[in-house]
């Protein structure tokens, strides 16, 4: 029986049952390392997403910042390490000599540190950046305007530090095409269509479940075909960010006051940010999606296919109404404390899906 087990390399998989997020700084640690210098105090645990990192509010001698512990495998410290020295890079290159004050702050000692190792994690001190991600709730063309805007300048400055040397084949639609074939296959599993129908009771829950299989039938093969298409060209790559969506674009009133959580940055083609980011700020509304696109497409000095972003999007959501079916079926007890709302990203995405049923 097929089970799809998708926990992308370099990306830590959602699904934990382990004390990860009870990582406290203690006095020593913070007095030990570089973090001295800056007279860290923490002041409160941060409750947000869904990442098994760590993040804790702190006082600094330099203003508020986010201290964040990464958990790590000793196997893939290194790994985990160089990618993470390689996004504070780029995030100085962006702030510093690219003028963009909405991307966070990185904090450095002793040439450039910018990592502490303690406690079975790798720590990280970031600018905490105001606002409130408020476009799912309070959306306006003027918050629109400033994410795509913001969006297209941060890819001018990374295509212009970061770019791949050559054109190639894209990652994203690489990662999406393996993963549609699984779930292709297993949704003409009736064992596996059982097993995942058995691990919900609540009605909603089934439902839901029962729309994402429902869609993988009618959609999997279509946007296998067009991602086909999409792989057989080479496009240009550069650092991208990868998990920009509205709960990471931080507003004050209609003022963009910055962008966060770098974390699973890697090369790639710059329209798998733009179709993250359009599908999460207007997932139903195909006319501000245009709209959003064409403010990108001015903004950015890296051309992108409209027809491109849009398979992108479609075939993200379909894989993202699947991600949370195997989360919440085979982890559950991972998201107790936030399940409501991820219920609700869930169907968000079937009622995408079912604007593209035939």
């Amino acid at each position: 029986m097929v089970i799809p087990q998708f926990a992308t390399k370099n990306r830590t998989s959602l699904a934990r049952d382990d004390h990860s997020m009870n990582i406290v700084p203690s006095a020593a640690f913070l007095d030990d390392s570089w973090l001295r210098l800056y007279r860290v105090t923490p002041l409160e645990p941060v409750v947000g997403g869904f990442s098994r990192s760590t993040v804790w509010k702190c006082n600094t001698a330099e203003g508020v910042a986010a201290l964040k512990a990464w958990p790590v495998e000793n196997d893939r410290r290194q790994e985990l390490a160089n990618r993470l020295r390689l996004i504070h890079h780029a995030m100085k290159v962006a702030r510093e000599d690219g003028g963009l004050s909405f991307v966070p702050r990185v904090f450095t000692a002793f040439g450039n540190e910018s990592l502490v190792f303690a406690d079975g994690a790798i720590w990280e001190l970031i600018g905490w950046m105001e606002g409130t991600a408020s476009y799912v709730h309070q959306p306006s063309t003027e918050k629109l305007t400033a994410a795509m805007h913001a969006l297209g300048r941060l890819h001018s400055v990374w295509n212009q530090h970061f770019p791949l040397a050559e054109h190639g084949p894209s990652l994203a639609i690489q990662d999406r095409i393996k993963k549609l074939e699984t779930w292709t296959a297993a949704t003409r599993n009736r064992e596996y269509i059982e097993l995942m129908r058995s691990k919900f009771n609540n009605a909603l829950e089934v439902d839901l479940a029962e729309q994402t299989l429902h869609a993988v039938r009618l959609l999997g093969g279509q946007f296998q075909r067009q991602l086909g298409d999409l792989a057989k060209q080479t496009v240009p790559q550069h650092l991208v960010l990868r998990d920009i969506w509205s709960g990471h674009v931080l507003f004050q009133q209609e003022r963009l006051a910055g962008l966060i959580d770098f974390g699973a940055s890697r090369f790639d083609e710059p329209s798998t940010d733009v179709a993250r980011l359009l599908g999460s700020l207007e997932p139903c509304d195909p006319a501000r999606w245009h709209a959003g696109l064409s403010v990108y497409q001015e903004t950015s000095h890296v051309p992108v296919e409209p027809a491109r972003v849009y398979v992108l999007d479609q075939s993200s959501t379909l894989l993202a109404a699947c991600q949370w079916l195997e989360w919440l079926s085979s982890s559950p007890h991972s998201f107790e404390d936030k399940r409501p709302q991820a219920i609700a990203r869930w169907a968000m995405h079937c009622q995408r899906l079912r604007l593209w049923f035939p």
